[in-house]
């Protein structure tokens, strides 16, 4: 942390006075200063809320097929940064890994074990465990997971 012309101005030089640079007040003044970082990374806001998928990328089986009775679903909470919902058949939770539009679900994650038929549930972990990066459309309704540059799953806010 280095001072600067603000600090000078708020803190004039003081020869006798050689110790007062070094109290909790010109330390708190001069971190204050830092960027947020916290600001910086979050996920945006408008990522909360429940999500249900209506596309997946690079099954040979039909959407429908994949999920004849009951589409996945996924609820975000930034605030808390978690995440549960529910894969069609199974739930699940965990900690939500965000940095701006970065995103991913390679975290261990609390998930029921109730037996699943078809291939839905199996298709939606494994493309979800590739995911690296969001986009919300601009009236924040859509959520596209995407790996890389691909879209892999589209969401409709619920």
């Amino acid at each position: 942390m280095y001072a600067d012309n603000a600090y000078y101005k708020k803190f004039p030089q003081d020869e006798n006075k050689i110790w007062e640079n070094h109290s909790q007040v010109q330390y708190l003044f001069l971190t204050e200063k830092f960027p947020d970082k916290n600001a910086e990374m979050a996920a945006n806001p408008a990522l909360s809320g429940t999500w249900e998928l209506y596309y997946i990328s690079g099954r040979r089986i039909a959407f429908e097929g994949l999920y004849p009775d009951k589409k996945p679903t996924i609820t975000i909470n930034v605030d808390s940064n978690r995440i549960n919902g529910s894969t069609s058949c199974n739930v699940f939770s965990g900690n939500l890994k965000t940095n701006r539009s970065r995103i991913n679900f390679d975290a261990p994650m609390a998930k029921t074990m109730m037996a699943c038929p078809g291939e839905g549930e199996r298709a939606f972990l494994e493309i979800l465990k590739k995911i690296t990066s969001y986009a919300l459309n601009d009236n924040n309704n859509i959520l596209t997971f995407n790996m890389g540059d691909v879209a892999m799953m589209r969401f409709v806010r619920k």
